[in-house]
């Protein structure tokens, strides 16, 4: 069931892989589309960490999502729930509203399976 939901926001037009770390930063399920490479995901825990940190001291509020965008690609690191963490990776066109709306609406779901 978890690999489904991982799985279902490649289905979002743009998205090329979605992947979800458990609150150690461990890859648990990964999901690629067809002919793509999966992102690294080498010191995710530490950027997500030093976000809060920042979110923290700035009184910011709650850090939720952070974007990284370049010419070719764009990735999103989400806290989806116990410190579990969600990172798609998207073309250089994401819906950025249809994917923040997918993973608010999903996040109920991964709070029950994980």
């Amino acid at each position: 069931m978890l690999q489904r939901l991982v799985g279902s926001f490649c289905r979002i037009p743009g998205v090329i892989s979605s992947t979800l770390l458990d609150a150690n930063g461990l890859y648990l399920v990964g999901v690629v589309s067809s002919n793509e490479i999966a992102p690294s995901l080498d010191g995710v825990k530490d950027t997500m960490g030093r976000a809060q940190m920042i979110a923290s001291e700035h009184d910011l509020g709650r850090f939720d999502q952070l974007w990284f965008e370049n010419n070719q690609s764009n990735t999103l690191l989400s806290h989806i729930s116990s410190g579990y963490s969600l990172i798609i990776k998207c073309d250089s066109t994401p819906n950025l509203g249809l994917l923040r709306h997918e993973i608010e609406r999903a996040k109920p779901v991964f709070a029950q399976l994980i």
